[in-house]
Protein backbone atom coordinates (compact mmCIF):
# COMPACT_ATOMS: atom_id res chain seq x y z
CA UNK A 1 0.00 0.00 0.00
CA UNK A 2 2.74 2.44 0.91
CA UNK A 3 4.42 1.65 -2.40
CA UNK A 4 1.40 3.09 -4.21
CA UNK A 5 1.59 6.22 -2.09
CA UNK A 6 5.29 6.70 -2.81
CA UNK A 7 5.36 5.71 -6.46
CA UNK A 8 2.04 6.94 -7.81
CA UNK A 9 0.89 9.91 -5.75
CA UNK A 10 3.44 12.60 -4.89
CA UNK A 11 2.09 15.48 -2.81
CA UNK A 12 2.42 17.93 -5.72
CA UNK A 13 0.19 15.83 -7.97
CA UNK A 14 -2.90 17.40 -9.54
CA UNK A 15 -5.71 15.55 -11.23
CA UNK A 16 -7.87 16.11 -14.28
CA UNK A 17 -11.51 15.03 -14.47
CA UNK A 18 -11.77 13.13 -17.76
CA UNK A 19 -15.42 12.13 -17.50
CA UNK A 20 -18.20 12.52 -14.91
CA UNK A 21 -21.69 11.00 -14.66
CA UNK A 22 -24.11 10.24 -11.82
CA UNK A 23 -22.62 6.79 -11.41
CA UNK A 24 -18.96 7.19 -12.30
CA UNK A 25 -16.00 9.49 -12.66
CA UNK A 26 -12.66 9.10 -14.41
CA UNK A 27 -9.60 10.89 -13.03
CA UNK A 28 -6.24 11.28 -14.75
CA UNK A 29 -3.08 12.03 -12.77
CA UNK A 30 -0.64 13.53 -15.27
CA UNK A 31 2.55 13.65 -13.23
CA UNK A 32 2.46 9.98 -12.30
CA UNK A 33 0.60 9.02 -15.50
CA UNK A 34 -2.18 6.93 -13.99
CA UNK A 35 -5.91 6.90 -14.61
CA UNK A 36 -8.63 5.94 -12.10
CA UNK A 37 -12.20 4.88 -12.92
CA UNK A 38 -14.42 5.55 -9.84
CA UNK A 39 -17.76 3.74 -9.99
CA UNK A 40 -20.46 4.10 -7.31
CA UNK A 41 -23.19 1.56 -8.05
CA UNK A 42 -24.06 0.46 -4.53
CA UNK A 43 -27.59 1.78 -3.84
CA UNK A 44 -28.13 2.52 -7.53
CA UNK A 45 -30.82 -0.15 -7.76
CA UNK A 46 -29.72 -3.02 -9.97
CA UNK A 47 -26.82 -1.09 -11.43
CA UNK A 48 -23.80 -3.12 -12.38
CA UNK A 49 -20.48 -2.68 -14.09
CA UNK A 50 -21.04 -3.95 -17.59
CA UNK A 51 -18.64 -4.66 -20.42
CA UNK A 52 -19.61 -1.45 -22.20
CA UNK A 53 -18.50 0.64 -19.22
CA UNK A 54 -15.14 -1.11 -19.11
CA UNK A 55 -14.66 -0.71 -22.87
CA UNK A 56 -15.49 2.99 -22.53
CA UNK A 57 -12.89 3.36 -19.80
CA UNK A 58 -10.31 1.58 -21.92
CA UNK A 59 -11.08 3.78 -24.94
CA UNK A 60 -10.61 6.94 -22.87
CA UNK A 61 -7.46 5.51 -21.33
CA UNK A 62 -5.90 5.07 -24.76
CA UNK A 63 -5.97 8.84 -25.24
CA UNK A 64 -3.69 9.29 -22.22
CA UNK A 65 -1.55 6.17 -22.50
CA UNK A 66 -1.24 5.72 -18.72
CA UNK A 67 1.26 3.39 -17.17
CA UNK A 68 -1.32 2.21 -14.60
CA UNK A 69 -5.13 1.93 -14.75
CA UNK A 70 -7.41 1.44 -11.72
CA UNK A 71 -11.09 0.50 -11.48
CA UNK A 72 -12.50 1.53 -8.08
CA UNK A 73 -15.92 0.24 -7.02
CA UNK A 74 -17.83 -1.64 -4.33
CA UNK A 75 -19.46 -3.63 -7.12
CA UNK A 76 -18.30 -7.20 -7.66
CA UNK A 77 -17.35 -8.12 -11.22
CA UNK A 78 -18.82 -11.13 -12.98
CA UNK A 79 -16.55 -13.52 -14.84
CA UNK A 80 -16.82 -11.77 -18.22
CA UNK A 81 -16.10 -8.35 -16.68
CA UNK A 82 -13.21 -9.77 -14.68
CA UNK A 83 -11.71 -11.32 -17.80
CA UNK A 84 -12.03 -8.04 -19.71
CA UNK A 85 -10.44 -6.07 -16.87
CA UNK A 86 -7.52 -8.51 -16.86
CA UNK A 87 -7.13 -8.33 -20.61
CA UNK A 88 -6.92 -4.53 -20.45
CA UNK A 89 -4.50 -4.76 -17.48
CA UNK A 90 -6.80 -2.70 -15.22
CA UNK A 91 -6.21 -3.08 -11.48
CA UNK A 92 -9.38 -3.42 -9.38
CA UNK A 93 -9.70 -1.73 -5.97
CA UNK A 94 -12.49 -1.15 -3.43
CA UNK A 95 -13.03 2.53 -2.38
CA UNK A 96 -11.63 2.00 1.11
CA UNK A 97 -8.54 0.39 -0.41
CA UNK A 98 -7.81 3.20 -2.84
CA UNK A 99 -8.38 5.84 -0.18
CA UNK A 100 -5.78 4.17 2.01
CA UNK A 101 -3.35 3.96 -0.89
CA UNK A 102 -3.15 7.66 -1.72
CA UNK A 103 -1.60 10.49 0.22
CA UNK A 104 -3.50 13.29 1.92
CA UNK A 105 -3.36 15.76 -0.98
CA UNK A 106 -4.79 13.32 -3.46
CA UNK A 107 -7.13 12.03 -0.79
CA UNK A 108 -8.73 15.48 -0.79
CA UNK A 109 -9.11 15.32 -4.55
CA UNK A 110 -10.47 11.78 -4.52
CA UNK A 111 -12.97 12.75 -1.83
CA UNK A 112 -14.10 15.69 -3.93
CA UNK A 113 -14.75 13.21 -6.71
CA UNK A 114 -16.55 10.71 -4.52
CA UNK A 115 -18.69 13.41 -2.96
CA UNK A 116 -19.61 14.79 -6.37
CA UNK A 117 -20.37 11.25 -7.45
CA UNK A 118 -22.79 10.69 -4.57
CA UNK A 119 -24.30 14.18 -4.64
CA UNK A 120 -27.93 14.13 -3.59
CA UNK A 121 -31.18 15.94 -4.23
CA UNK A 122 -32.97 17.83 -1.45
CA UNK A 123 -35.73 15.23 -1.48
CA UNK A 124 -33.43 12.20 -1.52
CA UNK A 125 -33.77 9.78 1.37
CA UNK A 126 -30.87 8.43 3.40
CA UNK A 127 -28.90 5.69 1.63
CA UNK A 128 -26.50 3.61 3.66
CA UNK A 129 -24.15 2.97 0.73
CA UNK A 130 -23.66 6.66 0.09
CA UNK A 131 -23.28 7.33 3.82
CA UNK A 132 -20.51 4.73 3.96
CA UNK A 133 -18.60 6.48 1.18
CA UNK A 134 -18.54 9.62 3.31
CA UNK A 135 -17.69 7.55 6.40
CA UNK A 136 -14.79 5.87 4.58
CA UNK A 137 -13.43 9.29 3.69
CA UNK A 138 -13.59 10.38 7.35
CA UNK A 139 -11.81 7.24 8.53
CA UNK A 140 -8.99 7.64 6.02
CA UNK A 141 -8.46 11.39 6.26
CA UNK A 142 -4.94 12.30 7.36
CA UNK A 143 -4.46 16.06 7.27
CA UNK A 144 -6.39 18.37 9.62
CA UNK A 145 -8.15 20.16 6.78
CA UNK A 146 -9.16 16.84 5.21
CA UNK A 147 -10.51 15.59 8.54
CA UNK A 148 -12.54 18.75 8.96
CA UNK A 149 -13.91 18.76 5.42
CA UNK A 150 -14.79 15.06 5.33
CA UNK A 151 -16.57 15.11 8.70
CA UNK A 152 -18.57 18.20 7.77
CA UNK A 153 -19.47 16.68 4.39
CA UNK A 154 -20.70 13.54 6.15
CA UNK A 155 -22.81 15.67 8.51
CA UNK A 156 -24.31 17.64 5.61
CA UNK A 157 -25.26 14.43 3.82
CA UNK A 158 -26.68 12.84 6.98
CA UNK A 159 -28.94 15.73 8.01
CA UNK A 160 -30.04 16.63 4.50
CA UNK A 161 -31.11 13.06 3.78
CA UNK A 162 -33.10 12.38 6.97
CA UNK A 163 -36.82 13.13 6.89
CA UNK A 164 -37.68 16.35 8.73
CA UNK A 165 -34.16 17.81 8.68
CA UNK A 166 -32.59 20.27 6.25
CA UNK A 167 -29.23 22.04 6.45
CA UNK A 168 -29.99 25.75 6.04
CA UNK A 169 -26.57 27.25 6.78
CA UNK A 170 -23.01 25.94 6.49
CA UNK A 171 -20.06 27.58 8.26
CA UNK A 172 -22.39 30.07 9.94
CA UNK A 173 -20.68 33.19 11.26
CA UNK A 174 -22.53 35.15 13.95
CA UNK A 175 -21.41 38.29 15.77
CA UNK A 176 -19.29 36.29 18.20
CA UNK A 177 -19.66 32.65 17.24
CA UNK A 178 -18.90 30.24 14.41
CA UNK A 179 -21.03 27.14 13.87
CA UNK A 180 -20.41 24.41 11.30
CA UNK A 181 -24.06 23.71 10.41
CA UNK A 182 -27.47 25.15 11.20
CA UNK A 183 -30.22 22.60 10.59
CA UNK A 184 -33.98 23.17 10.36
CA UNK A 185 -35.84 20.63 12.48
CA UNK A 186 -39.31 19.76 11.21
CA UNK A 187 -39.17 16.16 12.42
CA UNK A 188 -42.45 14.54 13.44
CA UNK A 189 -40.65 12.29 15.90
CA UNK A 190 -41.98 13.16 19.35
CA UNK A 191 -38.55 13.48 20.98
CA UNK A 192 -36.74 15.30 18.19
CA UNK A 193 -39.68 17.65 17.59
CA UNK A 194 -39.69 18.91 21.16
CA UNK A 195 -35.97 19.77 21.03
CA UNK A 196 -36.82 22.73 18.82
CA UNK A 197 -35.71 24.33 15.58
CA UNK A 198 -33.22 25.16 14.29
CA UNK A 199 -30.40 23.21 15.87
CA UNK A 200 -26.63 23.53 15.52
CA UNK A 201 -24.10 20.89 14.51
CA UNK A 202 -20.45 21.11 15.47
CA UNK A 203 -17.91 18.70 13.91
CA UNK A 204 -14.92 17.97 16.14
CA UNK A 205 -12.27 16.07 14.22
CA UNK A 206 -9.44 15.89 16.76
CA UNK A 207 -7.91 12.61 17.95
CA UNK A 208 -8.63 13.17 21.65
CA UNK A 209 -12.03 12.92 23.39
CA UNK A 210 -14.00 16.12 23.77
CA UNK A 211 -13.38 17.65 27.20
CA UNK A 212 -15.40 19.97 29.42
CA UNK A 213 -14.00 23.06 27.65
CA UNK A 214 -15.26 21.77 24.29
CA UNK A 215 -18.77 21.34 25.70
CA UNK A 216 -18.68 24.76 27.39
CA UNK A 217 -17.53 26.40 24.17
CA UNK A 218 -20.30 24.69 22.20
CA UNK A 219 -22.87 25.67 24.82
CA UNK A 220 -21.64 29.26 24.58
CA UNK A 221 -22.17 29.24 20.82
CA UNK A 222 -25.70 27.92 21.28
CA UNK A 223 -26.51 30.59 23.83
CA UNK A 224 -25.07 33.35 21.64
CA UNK A 225 -27.27 32.15 18.77
CA UNK A 226 -30.38 31.64 20.97
CA UNK A 227 -30.39 27.96 19.96
CA UNK A 228 -31.59 25.40 22.50
CA UNK A 229 -30.39 22.20 20.85
CA UNK A 230 -27.02 21.16 19.45
CA UNK A 231 -25.32 18.03 18.14
CA UNK A 232 -21.58 17.57 18.62
CA UNK A 233 -20.05 15.01 16.24
CA UNK A 234 -16.69 13.91 17.60
CA UNK A 235 -14.35 11.14 16.47
CA UNK A 236 -13.35 10.12 20.02
CA UNK A 237 -16.48 10.61 22.17
CA UNK A 238 -16.12 12.70 25.37
CA UNK A 239 -14.36 12.48 28.70
CA UNK A 240 -16.59 10.85 31.29
CA UNK A 241 -15.33 11.65 34.78
CA UNK A 242 -17.02 13.83 37.39
CA UNK A 243 -16.90 17.59 36.65
CA UNK A 244 -15.86 17.04 33.05
CA UNK A 245 -17.68 16.92 29.71
CA UNK A 246 -20.56 14.76 30.94
CA UNK A 247 -21.15 17.15 33.85
CA UNK A 248 -21.16 20.10 31.43
CA UNK A 249 -23.83 18.41 29.30
CA UNK A 250 -25.97 17.90 32.41
CA UNK A 251 -25.46 21.51 33.53
CA UNK A 252 -26.50 22.73 30.08
CA UNK A 253 -29.64 20.62 30.36
CA UNK A 254 -30.58 22.44 33.56
CA UNK A 255 -30.49 25.70 31.59
CA UNK A 256 -32.77 24.32 28.89
CA UNK A 257 -30.02 23.52 26.37
CA UNK A 258 -29.84 19.97 25.01
CA UNK A 259 -26.51 18.71 23.69
CA UNK A 260 -26.27 15.38 21.89
CA UNK A 261 -22.86 13.80 21.32
CA UNK A 262 -22.40 11.48 18.33
CA UNK A 263 -19.09 9.61 18.20
CA UNK A 264 -17.34 7.58 15.53
CA UNK A 265 -18.70 4.39 17.08
CA UNK A 266 -22.22 5.78 16.61
CA UNK A 267 -21.48 6.66 12.98
CA UNK A 268 -20.23 3.13 12.42
CA UNK A 269 -23.52 1.77 13.81
CA UNK A 270 -25.33 3.85 11.19
CA UNK A 271 -22.97 2.60 8.49
CA UNK A 272 -23.66 -0.98 9.58
CA UNK A 273 -27.39 -0.53 9.09
CA UNK A 274 -28.86 0.94 12.27
CA UNK A 275 -31.55 3.58 11.75
CA UNK A 276 -29.86 7.02 11.98
CA UNK A 277 -32.76 8.56 13.91
CA UNK A 278 -32.63 5.72 16.46
CA UNK A 279 -28.90 6.35 16.92
CA UNK A 280 -29.47 10.09 17.41
CA UNK A 281 -32.18 9.43 20.01
CA UNK A 282 -30.02 6.89 21.85
CA UNK A 283 -27.25 9.44 21.99
CA UNK A 284 -29.71 11.94 23.50
CA UNK A 285 -30.37 9.56 26.40
CA UNK A 286 -26.73 8.56 26.82
CA UNK A 287 -25.79 11.33 29.28
CA UNK A 288 -29.10 12.00 31.04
Amino acid sequence: MQKLVNNYHPASEKRQIVMSTEESRILYFAETNIIIFLVCLRDFGNGKIDLQMIRGFEDLSKQYKPKEKFLVSYQELDDSASNMVKSFKIKVRKPDQILKEINEVNLDMALDSLQAEVSFRDDEKFQRGKFNLFLDSVKNASSNITKKNTLESLAVYLFNSLEGFKVIKENYRGPSEEIDLIVANESKDSLLEKLGTPFAVECRHRKTPAASKDIRDFKGKLEASSIKFGILITLKDITGKVFDAVAEIREAKKKGISIIVISMSDLILIGNGKNPLDVIKECYYKYI
